[in-house]
């Protein structure tokens, strides 16, 4: 199992508190609903490229988060994203980071599945 991570809507002063437990009570879910409780669940962390100031600290809290979150099992495994380029939104990834995010999440999948087994 995979999940990307699509946290920039929940990094807002309003919702990051009840993040880290959401995030648990999602992991718990898959698992649950796959009927495999050792589903490896990969995290991506989100761009560290952010402009406004405000946006980049609460992207950071959510990726402090998010590491945390994949610290409390080994069938967690975390994609680190702080060396990715952005698009010229300043948003998204760019093209090669997408790439090198693909191998990332695959790598990180074989890993945990590979401990895991």
């Amino acid at each position: 199992g995979i999940l990307w991570h699509q946290g920039e809507s929940d990094a807002t002063m309003e919702k990051i508190p009840g993040y880290e437990k959401n995030l648990q009570d999602l992991l718990s879910f898959f698992r649950g609903y796959s009927g495999n409780p050792s589903l490896p669940i990969i995290l991506g962390e989100l761009g560290s490229y952010t402009v406004k100031e405000e946006m980049r600290h609460n992207w950071s809290r959510i990726n402090e988060i998010i590491r945390k979150t994949c610290g409390t099992s080994t069938l967690n495994a975390l994609v680190e994203t702080g060396d990715l380029k952005p698009r010229e939104d300043n948003f998204h990834f760019d093209g090669p980071s997408q790439r090198i995010l693909g191998q990332r999440y695959a790598a990180a999948f074989l890993k945990s599945f590979l401990q895991n087994n």
